[in-house]
């Protein structure tokens, strides 16, 4: 099977058959899901993608989100090769790349702008345009929020134990760097701490200079915070083995720019 960015889902049934369940949306439609409703959308679609993922039916009402907790409580007698199939399935479609693009976009400064200005009436005053401008920003960080703890629960349970999902993920490394600092739902960190410590080949040929110094960055404006320290030691050691290549980045750069610290 051949990737194919922006085909049908779909679910393979017990008597074999597979009927097509939800559309994937390509890179190039992106750039238009900062709108309320696209995005509502496709946080549904991530959630039919976890219980995919998950093994469970995959309908949801509208209007209505899923049971995180049926899923972790499913997740806990499934095993790698259970998954393997379903997460090997969403790589191929593009699924991954699809998710953590939309991630990148709904991180960006002009998306943000995007989203406040849409809220703006012609002719209104200067007053009433930065009110709704105002109002506009809050609504779409909450969206957004919704939105990429979905979507960051989706990438960990699809790079979970699978290497080769795990190399794809982590050519967007400093996409999910980007969201550990608001990210609540800590699967930003999972993510990251996951591929890092279980897969040695993602370390040393996947593992930026950049990526580090933003975790030493992180580490300088959060001091008191142990899971940024924890980040940077993930990038250290893989399996309880050392990584030489980035322990000698790590001990170069937090004695050279790190002497506040």
């Amino acid at each position: 099977m051949h990737k194919n960015h922006g085909h049908l889902m779909h679910e393979r049934h017990a008597d074999g058959t597979i009927s097509d369940e939800t559309m994937v949306a390509q890179p190039s439609e992106v750039i238009g899901l900062y709108e309320e409703t696209k995005l509502k959308a496709f946080k549904k679609v991530l959630n039919q993608l976890i219980l995919f993922l998950a093994h469970l039916p995959m309908s949801i009402p509208d209007n209505q989100g899923i049971e995180f907790s049926d899923v972790d409580e499913k997740m806990k007698v499934l095993s790698s090769a259970d998954m393997e199939f379903r997460q090997q399935l969403l790589q191929e479609q593009g699924v991954l790349t699809t998710v953590v693009t939309i991630l990148e976009l709904l991180n960006d400064n002009r998306t943000m702008d995007i989203a406040a200005s849409s809220n703006e009436t012609p002719g209104a005053s200067s007053s009433k345009k930065a009110s709704k401008k105002a109002k506009g920003v809050i609504e779409f960080e909450a969206l957004k929020k919704e939105v990429s703890c979905a979507s960051l629960r989706l990438l960990y349970l699809a790079i979970l134990d699978n290497p080769e999902s795990q190399m794809d993920l982590a050519d967007h490394l400093s996409t999910l760097i980007g969201y550990v600092p608001i990210d609540d739902s800590g699967y930003a960190t999972e993510c990251i701490t996951h591929m890092l410590s279980t897969n040695a080949e993602l370390q040393e040929s996947k593992v930026k200079t950049k990526d580090i110094e933003y975790f030493i960055t992180m580490i300088r404006n959060n001091p008191l915070s142990a899971s940024y320290l924890e980040l940077l030691r993930s990038v250290c050691s893989c399996g309880g083995n050392g990584i030489d290549a980035n322990q000698g980045r790590v001990v170069d750069m937090w004695l050279d720019q790190s002497k506040d610290l």
